[in-house]
This record gives structure tokens, C-alpha cells and sequence, in this order.
């Protein structure tokens, strides 16, 4: 779970919107894993709260759990309203960084 939350944030921002079809979600962060999905934290509008992601289908093993979460994320990817969240959620981000350069 650290793994994806220190290097995917965005993927599990996107699998929350995508599935759940939440809006405007500003962070998401796996708190709770197990063969059938995940729980998750969610800050969307000032609010945090927690949430169950289910999987498609049980996962056999750990390694099925990896390929369940990239399956699940590669789809979250395709939506396009999902796309333009993600961009615009980047774009404060990258002012900052042109600000501090």
C-alpha cells in the first residue's frame, strides 16, 4: 500500500472517480487491502472520508492483486472526465513549480 500511495496517488484518485463515479476528488490513499478490493481515504470538497473499492473478481494471490489494480486503473484512465480532473488537478502543481524555478 505505501507503494501506491507514495508513487500512484493519482491512479487511486482516478480508480475512486472512475468506479465510484465521485467527482472532484482531490486525494485518495489506500488504507486497507485484501483479496477482494480496498478501502480507501478520500478528500473531496474540504471532506475526508473512507470508502470500500471492490475488485472485478477475488484475487488469487499478491501477484493478482497487482494485476488487478493496473487493470482497474488502466480503465480508470480511459474516462475522459477522469483525464481532465486529473490535468487540472496537475496544473496548480506545475505553476508552483515554475514559481519556485
Amino acid at each position: 500500500m505505501g507503494h501506491m500511495n507514495d508513487d500512484h496517488a493519482e491512479s487511486t484518485v482516478a480508480m475512486v472517480m472512475h468506479y465510484v463515479g465521485l467527482p472532484d476528488v482531490e486525494a485518495a490513499q489506500l488504507v486497507a487491502l485484501d483479496r477482494l478490493g480496498f478501502m480507501v481515504q478520500v478528500t473531496r470538497q474540504g471532506q475526508t472520508f473512507k470508502l470500500r473499492l471492490p475488485f472485478p473478481r477475488a484475487a488469487a494471490d499478491r501477484k493478482d492483486v497487482k494485476s488487478l489494480i493496473v487493470e482497474m486503473t488502466q480503465a480508470a484512465y480511459k474516462d475522459e472526465s477522469v483525464q481532465a480532473h486529473l490535468a487540472a488537478l496537475a496544473k496548480p502543481e506545475e505553476s508552483a513549480a515554475a514559481a519556485g524555478a
